[in-house]
């Protein structure tokens, strides 16, 4: 059932998929700590029956120091219960966020990745009357004769910018109006850019370029419009489907989300058709943004020509990566500081795991000293302890990591070899490497004391 739920959801909504994983991640780790305690509670009773039946007929039964460890783990059910629960809560903490930093990155230049395959990205704060993605345009800009020679084979795609607020992670205000650009015709048919979903279209063509759907013509009268995932879901707090609205010269102008594009270029705003564009939000002047499609060799000459022929109007050009790396940058920022939770609660669980132990050693202070009168050595009674507090703190670990893994199965799925499964796997070891150091050398302190008065008490 917990498997089930966590599959539930609409498929064609990347979001509401997300959110189901997780609660199933969720289910899984809640469901998979009241099973342990479950068995750590119930099982003493059957156990305790069995060995009554058998005592009568066979001699005493040969423990080994884990079952044994396993015995006393069942003695205080509720403490071992919470010390496991504790930490499984802070690895799947851990366990989710480092899977989710797995998809953040700076881009590759793939046409498919958060790039769109484009190497610069241009800007310019004073409209360009003239397209210089256009040899006309650059004719027109009177553009020198070695910039055209230095541009050759460069293909730029300028967009019309109808200004508004930055609806990216790098805004700290909330938006009243998203920034709105108008996509030309050769954009539209390039294509390009990773989705996280798109709305069924009538549009043939559509299921091969997506962006083939800002062309579409809606009865209601709404524009079809594109924007970056993260952006319209915690920015605009609006989803695939629903309705932005933005003044233009004539009046409102309601934009519907047709398309989450998946950690793009396009974070800071909407994008629209240009002939949608023009027809609700006029011409604005000229071009204001610049994609630029060129061989990774030439991208410095390129980059160099426009900055000389355009940087007295205040033209800045820069990587489309580095770009892209901005906006990674600041969620990774913030993923970092929920890791850091993460293993600070992890930390805290390793602290709350010692205090445990010395609590149960003390305890059993006179039933250790019993034991070394016996025949045990103070090694086996310092590794039976330690044996059974590591193997709660081992299972709190697998629960903690089973349930992070399906919670973010998505987005494992979606980044593929992103995720850093050795370090996620060194560091899980790290932890218990350390906890199993504190109990040791808890463990040795306390039974490495005098324990005649305890015998005495026995």
């Amino acid at each position: 059932m917990v498997i089930g739920s966590a599959l539930a959801g609409p498929a064609e909504q990347a979001e509401s998929a997300a959110a189901a994983f997780f609660t199933g991640g969720a289910l899984v780790l809640v469901g998979s700590l009241l099973a342990g305690y479950g068995l750590v509670a119930g099982g003493l009773g059957k156990e305790r029956q069995a060995a009554s039946a058998r005592s009568g007929d066979k001699g005493p039964t040969r423990l080994s120091l884990g079952r044994l460890a396993w015995r006393y783990a069942r003695r205080r059910p509720t403490r071992s219960w919470l010390t496991a629960s504790l930490v499984a809560c802070a690895t799947f903490a851990i366990v989710a966020v480092a899977l989710g930093r797995g998809e953040i990155g700076g881009g590759t230049a793939a046409r498919d990745s958060g790039t769109g395959g484009f190497a610069l990205i241009g800007e310019s704060p004073v409209p360009l009357a003239a397209d210089p993605g256009t040899p006309a345009g650059r004719r027109a800009m009177k553009f020198a004769d070695g910039t055209e020679s230095a541009m050759a084979g460069a293909r730029i795609y300028s967009l019309r910018v109808k200004g508004g607020d930055d609806t990216s992670c790098l805004n700290l205000s909330r938006p009243s109006e998203p920034q709105v650009a108008g996509a030309p015709a050769g954009l539209i048919r390039r294509g390009g850019f990773s989705f996280a979903a798109v709305e069924r279209s009538g549009v043939e063509e559509a299921a091969r370029n997506p962006w083939l759907v800002l062309t579409e013509k809606r009865a209601d009268g709404s524009v079809p419009a594109f924007g970056d995932e993260a952006s319209v879901r915690w920015i605009l707090h609006s989803g695939l489907g629903e309705m932005v609205t933005v003044m233009g010269p004539r009046g409102p102008v309601r934009l519907r989300i047709v398309g989450l594009l998946k950690g793009s270029l396009w974070q800071h705003e909407l994008v629209i058709s240009e002939e949608a564009f023009v027809s609700h939000f006029g011409a604005q002047g000229g071009y204001r943004e610049f994609l630029v499609e060129t061989d990774a060799g030439r991208t410095p000459q390129v980059s160099s020509a426009l900055v000389d022929e355009l940087g007295d109007l205040g033209f800045r050009v820069e990587s489309a990566q580095d770009a892209l790396g901005r906006y990674a940058g600041v969620q990774s920022a913030y993923l970092s500081a929920f890791q850091t939770l993460g293993w600070l609660g992890l930390v805290l669980g390793t602290f709350g795991v010692v205090a445990v132990l010395l609590r149960n050693v003390v305890e059993r202070r006179g039933e250790l000293a019993l034991m070394m009168a016996v025949g045990f050595g103070r090694a086996q009674v310092s590794r039976l302890v330690v044996t059974e507090t590591m193997g709660l703190v081992a299972a709190g670990m697998a629960v903690g990591f089973m349930g992070g893994l399906v919670a973010m199965a998505p987005q494992v799925a979606h980044s593929g070899g992103g995720v850093s499964w050795a370090w996620l796997a060194a560091s899980l070891l790290a932890v218990l490497a350390v906890s199993w150091l504190a109990c040791e050398a808890a463990t040795r302190r306390v039974v490495g004391e005098s324990l005649l008065e305890a015998l005495r008490s026995e």
